[in-house]
């Protein structure tokens, strides 16, 4: 396993405690739906007085138009009662002229009296109807008999009339269409020898009857029907005597182009309120980015006080959204600040403990550490003519003073290291180390990568990256169970220069990568949690760091500057 240092987590102050809640209540006050809300509340609302002035302006309107309608059919109306009186007037006063026409009453007597020939009658028939423009012009005898007509398939006769003896004009509906017919008697001496009936279609005169205006609407109506509104209802004769009235029915043009007009602005205000609804939708879009940025982001809050990663929200916004996101930020940097206190005072007191401790022991280290290490001076010079031994001394002498510089760091491990800087190639110096180490204890043994692009030289103190990369090693050896551990030295293209330890061992498991170098934090039975940390600590008084790289195969990195 590897050794970390083991500790139980920071207790939280009071005020801290509760952070958290406040803030899963506050993410509460700006909603995600703020923005949709906001869009459909100012559309209802802009829907309520588009309605209100729609239906007010429309109501008023709408009565003038009413009013002036049916000032209008009124109006329309004496018009047309006038006109139907001229017309049978004048149809009366035409038949009474063409029967004084002397061809056309020889002709008739002639006929009448002496039974000739009607081709004469019919010659007379014809040239008064051509004269005077007339599609229906007939002769009747007494008893009710057709003796000659212009256009015999549209000569008409009402029953009721064929015994009349005064002359008389009246409005028929022949096969779907309005007509004005008159008749006049044919008399001679004191008797009524037949009658002379006459009709005309009453569009043939174009715009010279208000009958055939393209604003009314003719409508036969049978006896009994309901009389539709702004309508005429004028009595007609009709062969079969099934139509017994006319409705006229009035067209309004206004009324007309109000619904239209009404129609264009219905459709106008509701494209208006679709782009104005896009227009604001936009609008918001832009202004309430940041509100629904901040929304996440306090949502986001209490996680990230847990993992200690408290990040500040980079966003725009002005007036209010402005000083809102800015009051968040500032709450951030006092959490960070706060988080960062009470971390720097859990390790003050974990650093006052191992002073503590280290106080107990660094005389009883010190004293017998002085007594060896004078000792082997003193053996130096007595076998300075046997190689072998002496190379003994100085190995005995070299780790003294690990040991001596291991006590010291231990006095002082919440305080900055003393470091003795000097220029070191890494590859030389861990060529060496390795030679040390295999001739103390050959069965951990170390595969060395060289990467191209040497030689590395940094600056840094020799004894504390030797304990550095001493306490990496023992830590890796005891996670693989004493197999090889594979050691990398090159260069990123950063240009820093880096030592990689892999041990493909048991690897780090959950999070025990994240808490590997904090102090006393261990997973191991007999475990201080000193290595690591203090390998942490003697990267960063170099100017370097330290993390793990390859969690599961337990691979840890050093970065290390090159010297300038």
């Amino acid at each position: 396993m590897h050794e970390t240092l083991q500790h139980g987590s920071p207790p939280e102050s009071r005020g801290m405690a509760s952070i958290p809640d406040l803030i899963r209540r506050g993410a509460g006050i700006l909603p995600d739906s703020l923005m949709f809300r906001a869009v459909a509340g100012l559309l209802a609302i802009l829907a309520m007085i588009s309605a209100v002035m729609f239906y007010g302006i429309d109501g008023f309107v709408s009565q003038q138009f009413s009013r002036l309608h049916n000032e209008r059919v009124a109006i329309q109306n004496s018009q047309i009662q006038q006109l139907i009186q001229d017309e049978l007037t004048t149809y009366e006063a035409l038949a009474q002229l063409v029967v004084t026409d002397s061809d056309l009453r020889q002709s008739a007597q002639y006929h009448f009296y002496l039974d000739g020939e009607a081709v004469p009658l019919r010659a007379d028939l014809n040239r008064i109807a051509k004269a005077f423009r007339l599609e229906w012009l007939a002769v009747w005898d007494t008893s009710g008999r057709l003796v000659a007509a212009g256009n015999e398939a549209l000569a008409r006769m009402p029953k009721n009339k064929q015994s009349a003896l005064k002359p008389w004009a009246s409005l028929a509906w022949i096969d779907e269409k309005l007509w004005v017919i008159s008749s006049t008697p044919i008399i001679v001496g004191d008797d009524i020898v037949g009658w002379i009936q006459l009709g005309r279609q009453t569009s043939t005169r174009g715009n010279a009857t208000i009958l055939s205006d393209e604003r009314l609407t003719l409508l036969p109506a049978q006896a009994g029907a309901p009389q539709p509104p702004s309508s005429i209802r004028i009595p007609v004769w009709s062969p079969e005597n099934e139509i017994q009235a006319l409705d006229i029915v009035v067209t309004d043009p206004a009324r007309e182009v109000l619904a239209h007009t009404k129609r264009l602005i219905v459709l106008t205000l509701l494209a208006s309120a679709v782009l104005l609804a896009l227009a604001i939708a936009i609008y918001l879009h832009r202004v309430l980015m940041p509100v629904r940025q901040l929304t996440a982001a306090v949502g986001q809050l209490p996680e990230q006080i847990k993992t200690d990663q408290l990040n500040l929200l980079e966003t725009g916004g002005h007036g209010e959204v402005r000083q809102l996101v800015n009051a968040f930020n500032d709450m951030i940097r006092h959490l960070s600040r706060l988080r960062q206190m009470e971390a720097e005072m859990h390790a003050q007191e974990k650093l006052s403990a191992v002073g503590r401790v280290a106080m107990r022991v660094a005389h009883d280290l010190n004293n017998p550490m002085t007594v060896i290490k004078n000792t082997a001076h003193l053996l130096r010079p007595e076998f300075a003519n046997q190689p072998e031994v002496l190379a003994e001394i100085d190995l005995i002498l070299h780790y003294c003073i690990r040991c001596t510089s291991t006590i010291d760091n231990l006095l002082r491990f919440g305080k900055p290291a003393k470091l003795k800087i000097e220029t070191i190639e890494l590859g030389a110096c861990m060529l060496a180390y390795q030679e040390r180490r295999a001739h103390l204890n050959c069965e951990k043994k170390i595969n060395l990568i060289l990467q191209p692009g040497g030689p590395y030289f940094t600056r840094g103190d020799r004894y504390q990256l030797e304990q550095m990369v001493d306490n990496l090693l023992d830590n890796a050896f005891e996670a693989n169970g004493n197999q090889l551990v594979e050691v990398v030295i090159g260069a990123d293209p950063d240009g820093r220069y880096f030592i990689r330890f892999t041990d493909y061992g048991k690897g780090f498991k959950g999070d025990e990568a994240d808490k590997a170098f904090e102090l006393f934090f261990t997973t191991k039975q007999t475990g201080t949690g000193l290595g690591l940390s203090n390998s942490c600590a003697i990267a960063q008084a170099h100017g370097g760091e330290i993390r793990v790289t390859d969690a599961a195969n337990g691979g840890i990195t050093v970065w290390l500057k090159p010297s300038p």
